[in-house]
């Protein structure tokens, strides 16, 4: 039995050193592989705990012992994942403690259940706390896919809410502001305010928007300029098949005069005509990056709504 249990526990270890850590590049993947990380190490205590005790039942230092063993083998396959090529994550030893604790916290609740009542529910409450601490992100995640669905065709509308969950900051400091009076098309008309700063291409990437385009005619997006200077823009979109070279990807550069507010109206042919010696794939598009091509020109910028039409 114990060496079953220590070749179980070697198993779970070798899943998180060895397993990929989402470079598929989704939001989803990511918060998966994290969440992962609490149960596998619940039951890498709990096995501990079974392996250490030596009755039906379990003593206190038995759990302590355990979760002591989990959080020695957490830091370490941490540590560990560094030779395979993945950064150590702070994140994810938190994610393995908090897994450890309540999964043996849950264990004592159940073995406490005729013994004590109110030590039961204590730990039982505990092993519920730290589990639903664990799932918050990936529930997150869940509800920010299913909101995102139910906009489509709409990119992103910061004219409504400003969530910034699938927009990441390149260089730049994203703030939600009153657009200037002259530039606002409906009273206290809100906007994503983008703060470029003196960085080469810094700019916002809206990523993981809905793949498939094919339906669909045009890109708009809904950008003002409430600076002296003018706006050097660069808009640019790739595919699941882009290999990250210039040539293939559509980029395009517009200039907004001072003080204007402009809707870009860009045709999906001319996007996927973009890439050099091929067809962008409008039904697998996995990037949209608004940026600005040099530190010259309007240091921010508005953005209110980008959508497909």
């Amino acid at each position: 039995m114990l060496r079953a249990l220590l070749a179980f526990i070697a198993l779970l270890l070798a899943a998180v050193v060895f397993s990929p850590g989402g470079p598929s590049g989704t939001v989803w993947a990511s918060r998966l592989h994290d969440f992962a990380h609490g149960p596998i190490f619940g039951c890498v205590a709990i096995a501990v705990l079974w392996a250490l005790r030596r009755d039906q039942a379990s003593r206190w230092r038995d759990y302590a012992l355990a979760f002591a063993v989990a959080a020695v083998l957490g830091v370490a396959t941490e540590w560990l994942q560094a030779f395979t090529g993945r950064d150590p994550s702070y994140s994810d030893v938190r994610s393995d403690l908090l897994g450890a604790l309540s999964f043996l916290a849950l264990h004592a609740a159940y073995e406490q259940r005729n013994a004590s009542r109110s030590l039961c529910l204590l730990m039982a409450s505990l092993g519920v706390v730290g589990l639903a601490v664990i799932a918050a992100p990936i529930t997150r995640a869940g509800y920010e896919y299913a909101r995102r669905a139910a906009q489509f065709p709409v990119l992103a509308d910061f004219s409504i809410r400003f969530d910034r969950y699938f927009i990441w900051s390149r260089l730049t400091r994203t703030t939600y502001e009153a657009l200037p009076a002259a530039l606002q098309r409906t009273p206290g008309e809100r906007a994503m305010h983008v703060g470029f700063g003196v960085q080469r291409e810094a700019g916002v990437d809206l990523h993981e928007p809905i793949a498939d385009w094919s339906a669909f005619e045009h890109l708009l997006i809904d950008v003002a300029n409430p600076t002296d200077a003018p706006l050097d823009l660069v808009v640019r979109v790739h595919d699941r098949a882009h290999n990250y070279e210039f040539a293939d990807r559509y980029n395009e550069r517009f200039v907004l005069r001072p003080h204007t507010r402009e809707v870009l109206r860009i045709p999906l042919a001319r996007i996927a005509a973009a890439p050099q010696g091929r067809a962008m794939d409008l039904r697998e598009v996995s990037g949209l990056i608004l940026f600005r091509a040099q530190p010259v020109g309007a240091r921010w910028m508005y953005v209110s709504r980008i959508w497909l039409e």
